[in-house]
């Protein structure tokens, strides 16, 4: 056998032999010649390109689960308010259930886009000073747009 390893030839095998087999073996039996495209550091650390680890990954999931049932308890009462009038509207939003489960939906939703954009930017835009004002303009929209849907909402409850 033509092979770089020194004991394959002299080894009797009921299987053939090749470099291959022993990479695949070695790697499998030794985690550390695994393929592993992370840096030393980022191995001791576990952590991964982002230097987040799995934060914010499981900030993504929880509000995706989040959003489940707040999405099935909106879009049937939406459902329902299209040939309602401006005075039903107010009524619906002003009753208990319906205005904190609004609210919760309004900052969960928000919060969910905002991790999922952050992903996008910090993932496909390479440009140092363009990722961090992206990141910047992104979250100030953001925020933005939150305190907007949670003004109207609490001026609809306290007017």
């Amino acid at each position: 056998m033509n092979c770089w390893l020194p004991s394959c030839s002299s080894l009797d095998y009921s299987f053939p032999v090749t470099c291959k087999t022993w990479i695949v073996l070695v790697s499998i039996a030794i985690p550390e010649y695994r393929m592993n495209h992370r840096s030393p550091l980022a191995r001791a650390r576990g952590l991964g390109s982002a230097r987040q680890g799995a934060h914010e990954w499981w900030r993504q999931r929880v509000t995706s689960i989040a959003l489940i049932p707040l999405t099935l308890w909106l879009a049937p009462s939406l459902a329902h308010l299209p040939g309602a009038g401006y005075q039903e509207v107010l009524h619906w939003i002003t009753q208990p259930w319906n205005s904190l489960l609004l609210l919760s939906f309004l900052l969960v939703v928000f919060y969910h886009a905002m991790q999922g954009l952050q992903a996008i930017i910090e993932d496909y835009v390479h440009i140092g000073w363009l990722k961090l004002s992206c990141l910047l303009g992104m979250k100030l929209l953001f925020s933005f747009l939150t305190l907007t849907a949670l003004y109207a909402v609490f001026r609809i409850l306290f007017v």
